[in-house]
């Protein structure tokens, strides 16, 4: 299906689709400036989800999965892109702003031929794996398409003799898989097969 979803608002989860139930299929989705609390555009329970040739762009989620909130098993994303997704809490709520494009929470985990760029969270700045994800595999991508997610930095005060210290760090980010991933689970859950490729 051809599907256009754009600038639609949420209160809770899936400002584009909000699916209860096994098997859901979405092909040449083309999603832009949708908001909720939780996926952007689409937030699915159940298991046997297929996201294919598709481009989500600059969605937000005010809680968790900036594009996407997959909780099940058998999740595949082929031939898609992902830019300028967020998933951008209240500062002060710490267990939150996890998967600025995607958060998933399920078994059996593909990304083929997918691109993640300038994507933000705390953590996961492309894909968050909540504890109970087995089972990543990203296949066929390059570095490149992971390109300039971030993830947020935390201000922790420095205390040294009861007074507090200005120091000075220089963190150095962009074309990372640090910034990208960010898994709770085991970390022999995840294989990643890339090319690293010269820009």
């Amino acid at each position: 299906m051809h599907c256009n979803v754009t600038n639609n608002i949420a209160s809770d989860s899936g400002a584009g689709f909000y699916v209860i139930g096994d098997v859901t299929y979405l092909e040449d989705i083309y999603a832009h400036a949708n908001v909720a609390e939780n996926a952007g555009v689409l937030f699915v329970k159940g298991n046997n989800t297929i996201l294919n040739d598709s481009a989500l762009w600059d969605n937000n989620a005010t809680i968790n999965g900036g594009a996407a909130y997959i909780e099940g098993s058998n999740t595949t994303i082929q031939d898609s892109i992902f830019v300028k997704n967020n998933a951008i809490p209240d500062e002060k709520a710490l267990d939150q702003g996890l998967g600025g494009v995607l958060y998933v929470d399920g078994k059996d985990i593909e990304v083929i031929r997918t691109a993640f760029n300038h994507n933000t969270a705390r953590n996961g700045s492309a894909i968050y794996l909540a504890t109970g994800t087995t089972n990543l595999r990203i296949d066929n991508t390059t570095i490149a398409d992971l390109e300039k997610n971030q993830a947020w930095v935390y201000s922790l005060p420095i205390n040294y003799n009861s007074s507090s210290k200005k120091v000075t760090i220089i963190l150095q980010g962009g074309n990372n898989i640090l910034n990208a991933f960010y898994n709770t689970g085991d970390v022999s859950s995840i294989f990643l097969q890339m090319k690293m490729v010269h820009i």
